[in-house]
């Protein structure tokens, strides 16, 4: 199943239904105990099933970005003004421990007022929190200490893990980690450029959206066969160039299925990036696409 988070709920790209109608879903993940999402910015909701959505939390004083579920049941949810949130059946508290990591005074976000939460992701026992434009943030404890794992000047798009393997989208290119995000290697391999804003990982394979720079009308999806290796278009039965950027969360895999979303589109691969076909157009403004 591939869904599309769109401004007016989560459709089922395939055949069309729409569940969580009306809504706005900035954020969905897809993971072993079900789907999550972020919705209208304030409400965290989770279905077992795709039909079966039921509340988690409310959080009114904060305005969501990204919501992480931990295997031990615990979530981190990040925000506009880059906090992190730590909770467990509904019930979350700011983590004060991030809003006075050292040099937080010096993020800034040329897209917003102030700096957001993009991303979070689960390396091993460890979180990681992307920040736009902060860098990523490394906690072995879960979040009561953070350590640097990327500075600020990286310019991470998006964070996304599995197992201790840990990879980044970011201005300079790809990014790979094989111990949870305590070093970091960096490539532009095979890519026409190297401004990097959405990753996705299935198996040994990473996917990734790539353009010129922020405002470019020169997109296109890559694959690399491994970690490192030189990446590949992905380019049969997708457009030559994607008008706008891949942006973070708007590509997702799962074994050989792949998605990606763009402007109003949602593309899809069966084989692993080799050849793909447009899914889905004229969807509502989408959000976040998943893989189930």
């Amino acid at each position: 199943m591939i869904l599309a988070a769109t401004e007016t709920g989560v459709r089922d790209v395939e055949t069309g239904r729409v569940a969580l109608e009306g809504r706005d879903v900035t954020h969905l993940v897809s993971t072993a105990g079900g789907l999550w999402a972020i919705v209208d910015r304030r409400d965290v909701l989770h279905a077992a099933a795709p039909d079966a959505w039921r509340p988690v939390a409310s959080i009114g004083e904060h305005q969501l970005r990204c919501v992480l579920p931990r295997a031990d049941g615990t979530l981190f949810v990040g925000t506009a003004g880059a906090h992190v949130l730590r909770g467990a059946g509904g019930d979350f508290s700011v983590l004060r421990s991030f809003d006075t990591v050292p040099g937080r005074r010096g993020w800034k976000n040329p897209a917003a007022p102030k700096p957001d939460v993009w991303s979070l992701a689960s390396a091993a026992e460890s979180v990681l929190v992307g920040v736009h434009v902060g860098g990523v943030w490394r906690s072995d404890d879960d979040g009561e200490t953070w350590q640097a794992s990327l500075e600020p000047e990286t310019d991470v798009h998006q964070v996304a893990a599995s197992g201790s393997v840990a990879v980044a989208a970011a201005a300079r290119g790809f990014g790979w980690s094989r111990d949870a995000g305590r070093s970091w290697s960096w490539t532009t391999k095979g890519l026409h450029a190297s401004y990097l804003q959405a990753v996705a990982l299935t198996g040994d394979a990473v996917f990734v959206g790539a353009s010129s720079g922020p405002f470019s009308h020169d997109a296109a999806v890559y694959r690399a066969e491994s970690l490192g290796a030189p990446f590949r278009r992905c380019a049969d039965g997708a457009p030559e160039w994607f008008e706008t950027n891949v942006r973070p969360h708007r590509l997702a895999a799962a074994d050989d299925r792949v998605a990606v979303a763009v402007e109003e589109a949602v593309y899809v691969s069966q084989d692993g990036g080799r050849t793909w076909k447009v899914a889905a157009t004229g969807l509502p403004a989408v959000r976040a696409v998943a893989v189930t």
